[in-house]
């Protein structure tokens, strides 16, 4: 029942997925980190220019395999992961009309919000499946073709992100986290893109394993302690 809800709406929405009291934690989190280590998104590829995010943050990565089975379950089909992002949204920020690339065949959109914020609405069109690249994917669509969502703390909003258009209107709060989990589905046509193109979860975009480990100074240590063991 649910799949067919999924499959004809692209769209279904998970209540309480996250205690609030636990996403005060996230939001805290995420806030010191957009203090003192701020990553801000920039370059052609950016949707929100000098906004802090990150790729593949360990932490939302552990959520999006925490996630997974509730999605599964939700949607009544299977999936593989590929990735997880988030943003600390500042005032006056907004998401523009747009549609996702393959990896994000099955989308999750959870909120973590702000303190005592009120919830910042998502929109999204479900009228007819969107083609990347045309123009009608990049302009807000009428009144009557939009869905206006509105995601209190742990709320969780699922979507076909390849078929359904999606925005987000000037942010008029002090500031906003959101998490994005990404998925393909076990038995789909984007199994390629399962963990996006990485080594597995975890490992940042452009590092496969090995070398995410030969980066890491207490790895190097480790491993020339074992290299000495190994000699002597």
């Amino acid at each position: 029942m649910s799949k067919n809800i999924f499959e004809k709406e692209k769209y279904m929405i998970v209540k309480n997925v996250l205690p609030k009291s636990f996403c005060e934690i996230i939001v805290n989190y995420a806030k010191f980190q957009a203090l003192y280590d701020f990553t801000p998104e920039s370059g052609d590829s950016a949707q929100v220019l000098h906004t802090h995010s990150r790729y593949a943050d360990f932490l939302m990565e552990a959520f999006l395999l925490y996630l997974q089975p509730i999605i599964e379950t939700t949607i009544e089909q299977p999936l593989l992961p590929a990735y997880s992002y988030y943003r600390v949204y500042k005032h006056g920020d907004k998401l523009d009309p747009h549609i996702d690339r393959d990896a994000c065949e099955v989308s999750a959109s959870l909120a973590f919000g702000w303190k005592d914020a009120k919830p910042w609405a998502f929109k999204l069109s479900n009228d007819k499946e969107y083609i990347d690249g045309t123009e009608e994917c990049f302009i807000p669509s009428s009144a009557e073709n939009t869905i206006v969502i509105h995601l209190e703390p742990g709320d969780m909003l699922i979507y076909s992100g390849p078929k359904v258009k999606h925005w987000r209107d000037p942010l008029d709060t002090v500031a906003h986290v959101q998490a994005f989990f990404h998925y393909v589905l076990a038995d789909g046509p984007n199994i390629a893109h399962q963990f996006d193109g990485r080594d597995a979860i975890g490992v940042p975009k452009l590092s496969g394993g090995f070398e995410y480990i030969k980066h890491s100074d207490w790895m190097n240590a480790l491993l020339a302690y074992e290299n000495q063991k190994i000699k002597t």
